[in-house]
């Protein structure tokens, strides 16, 4: 018979470093996560700030007499926003992509070690098998063996009966 106990301790590794970086690829999505929620979070903040630029400028416009200069700036101001809006659009773009990769990651992660917890538990459940009948053939052998010895005192039992008659 063989032992399996080093396959189960093999295979119990395996599964322990699968679950370690199924945690790692958690962490990762998560965080990826975060930053999605984070860029979503900026751009609404930005929105926020683009709304008051426009009423800031509305109201310039309507307080006085508006110069070319002044309509440059508002312009350059309107520009710079759009810069910053298309900043923003792309790193939330960034972030996604991210959450996705890490999403897949995760994903492959949890699948390893599900395949190593599943090819674990049947090489654990063969060992048992394999335990159970080694013990079941031990307990034949040793009643064998009892049954051997009962057999040899009852035949030197009922020789010397024999000789005594």
């Amino acid at each position: 018979m063989r032992d399996l106990s080093q396959l189960v301790a093999i295979r119990k590794k395996r599964a322990d470093r699968k679950m370690r970086l199924e945690a790692k690829a958690r962490q990762a999505l998560l965080a990826a996560s975060s930053d999605v929620q984070k860029a979503l979070d900026d751009i609404e903040a930005f929105a926020q700030q683009v709304k008051t630029l426009e009423l800031d400028l509305l109201n310039d416009l309507l307080k006085c007499e508006v110069t070319v200069a002044d309509i440059k700036k508002m312009e350059s101001q309107l520009l710079a926003a759009e810069k910053q809006a298309a900043k923003l659009r792309e790193q939330l773009t960034l972030a996604q992509e991210k959450e996705d990769a890490h999403e897949n990651a995760f994903q492959k992660a949890r699948s390893a070690k599900v395949d190593a917890h599943s090819s674990l538990q049947k090489i654990e459940v063969s060992q048992e098998h394999l335990l159970s009948e080694v013990a079941k053939l031990e307990s034949e052998a040793e009643d064998r063996e009892l049954d051997e010895v009962v057999q040899g005192l009852f035949r030197r039992e009922a020789g010397g009966h024999d000789r005594a008659s």
